[in-house]
């Protein structure tokens, strides 16, 4: 006699991206079904916290999760040191797919119903608070190149023991802020709740692999450098320009600068309003992936 495979359903809480009619849909067949599911109110929250339940699911000889798009779903769970293996796990796409598809993939199944307005109910009441923005890597497409690394100012990446990238601080992460994605050439820097495909682990097309890579230069970015250059062409010359007019230059400079990767990178304003300021860079936490 087989055994029934074991489901976990994502309720999307916070976030919302799955859409109100299909996970009602879905979580109606679920309890009315009488199959035996885990339902959580949020996977990324979970993953960023490493919760057990993954962990204990990632080892299930079955697994089904109910969630978004399936490069998310394994980011999410490597990120909670629970891989996913390729073998007997099925990752259903109700960001992508209609209800009925999703039903359809289910197996039979016959017990107790739940009520699935009650549990939706406590779901949402278990939502986050606090946004829940981290990055997760598509490691079947990362080289570990370590180029987000080098370009994220707030020390959210690191290496692991064996010299490999690793999300070390997600909770340093921007909410909203989806450029370290942009600049990874290899598009393995995933956002599960970003608004556009791949960057949200929807499927890499051909189209998204061919294009150019967003190459920044990171030093426009922190300031430094476009300071350090405008003191010392100010005390090489005659004082043609005050020392204040200098550095409003340098302001002005870097205000272009920042406009700029905003178009390019979808940085959040209030991110580049912190980095627009002189000393506004969290120089220590950067320090901390170096």
């Amino acid at each position: 006699m087989s055994t029934q495979p074991h489901i976990l359903y994502c309720h999307c809480a916070q976030a919302r991206l799955l859409s109100d009619e299909g996970r009602r849909v879905v979580l109606d067949r679920l309890c009315l079904s009488g199959a035996d599911f885990e339902a959580v109110p949020d996977l990324c929250a979970l993953a960023m916290r490493r919760d057990v339940l993954l962990q204990k699911l990632a080892r299930a000889s079955e697994l089904i999760v109910i969630a978004c798009h399936a490069r998310a779903v394994r980011g999410l769970f490597a990120a909670a040191g629970a891989p996913l293996r390729e073998d007997g796990v099925k990752l259903l796409d109700l960001r992508a797919r209609p209800a009925e598809e999703i039903l359809a993939a289910l197996p039979p199944s016959a017990g107790g119903a739940r009520d699935a307005a009650q549990l939706a109910t406590e779901l949402d009441a278990q939502a986050e608070t606090k946004p829940v923005w981290f990055p997760v890597v598509d490691f079947a497409r990362c080289t570990h190149c370590m180029q987000c690394r080098s370009f994220c100012l707030f020390g959210v990446y690191g290496k692991d023991a064996d010299g490999r990238l690793a999300v070390q601080q997600p909770g340093n992460c921007k909410p909203d802020c989806p450029a370290c994605a942009r600049v990874c050439p290899e598009l393995a820097i995933i956002f599960p709740r970003y608004k556009q495909e791949p960057i949200n682990g929807g499927e890499v097309t051909a189209a998204d692999a061919a294009r150019e890579p967003v190459k920044v230069d990171v030093s426009a970015l922190l300031g430094g450098d476009i300071y350090k250059t405008l003191r010392s062409r100010c005390a090489c010359t005659a004082p043609r320009f005050a020392p204040d007019r200098d550095a409003a230059q340098a302001q002005e400079e870097r205000r272009k600068c920042l406009e700029q990767l905003q178009r390019d990178l979808d940085i959040p304003p209030e991110v580049l309003h912190s980095l627009s300021r002189p000393g506004g860079v969290p120089g220590g936490e950067r320090e901390k992936t170096s």
